[in-house]
């Protein structure tokens, strides 16, 4: 299936339609005996030129979604410079296979860019495990269907140029001002402004201790959160971060010390594309002449 928005004199939008459908036989017994937070993997399926897997997460994919049924879509051919963006469904099937009407589905809200660095999407909260387990529509003789839509989407050449997002300009200048700030971070002796809601967007676990605070009733338009064990200067690059979603500039000497310990950094507070970026910069940097110059403890 094909089809065309806009006017061809400025952009052209083609997509293609693929789906494939995971049928699970022996729900319990997987759930038995896989541990906590893994996955059951698909085998491999064509869609727009790329192989894919369907990843099934029974228990969850961390343990702040343990309660939930988790879905991911994962890329497995190498991406080039150019990222794949598709948009995604998952769906819950008639287990029986009789027909293909969708019995509980969740889109992704945009479309999303599979790249280098981010090759897996889905729904960590797909469908909560209580009600799946209980319902028989779901649920059937110990089976059931999963389906996945990927719609591939691409762009033509435009004589209209867009110029790139400046989001992150527009937030980095907020996390500057201090405008609005209605939360303070204490690190090492000093005090960092920042916007709860912004940290709430970013990181799970900024999220978990904030609204933590708000139901234990606290009523401070001030929140403060000490921060023990972590550098100043290795808490400002992870707080531009959260703002900017880049890589903040580094002392080049000091550049393999300061990466290792935003991975730390990045783990802590669940920021797993900061992560995979320090990962990427150090695998692209390290030499067996600089492995012994690294110490991130």
């Amino acid at each position: 299936m094909a089809s065309t928005v806009g006017d061809p004199s400025t952009t052209t939008i083609s997509t293609r339609s693929y789906y494939h459908v995971l049928q699970i036989d022996g729900y319990s017994t997987i759930f038995d005996t896989l541990a906590d937070f893994s996955c059951v993997d698909s085998l491999p399926f064509p869609a727009g030129g790329y192989r894919w897997h369907i990843n099934f997460y029974p228990k969850g994919s961390s343990p702040e979604t343990a309660d939930f049924i988790a879905l991911f879509l994962l890329l497995a051919d190498p991406v080039d410079d150019e990222a794949v963006t598709a948009d995604i469904t998952f769906s819950l099937l008639n287990p029986d296979l009789q027909d293909s009407v969708s019995l509980y589905r969740r889109t992704g809200i945009a479309p999303v860019a599979f790249s280098k660095l981010y090759r897996e999407y889905g729904c960590p909260d797909f469908i909560k495990r209580e009600c799946f387990e209980r319902s028989s529509k779901f649920l059937k003789d110990d089976r059931f269907a999963i389906r996945v839509d990927v719609h591939i989407v691409k762009r033509a050449s435009s004589s209209m140029v867009v110029p790139p997002s400046d989001l992150h300009w527009h937030l980095h200048g907020l996390l500057s001002s201090k405008e609005g700030a209605d939360v303070e971070l204490r690190v090492g002796g000093e005090k960092f402004a920042a916007h709860r809601l912004v940290l709430v967007a970013r990181s799970s676990v900024f999220k978990a201790e904030l609204f933590h605070q708000t139901e234990e009733g606290s009523t401070s338009t001030n929140v403060v959160i000490q921060i023990r064990d972590m550098e100043t200067r290795v808490f400002r690059a992870l707080l531009t971060f959260i703002y900017t979603d880049v890589l903040p500039d580094m002392d080049h000497q000091d550049e393999f010390a300061m990466t290792g310990r935003l991975i730390v950094a990045a783990d802590r507070y669940n920021l797993q594309r900061l992560k995979l970026m320090c990962e990427d910069r150090l695998c692209s940097h390290i030499g067996t002449s600089s492995v012994a110059t690294i110490s991130w403890h």
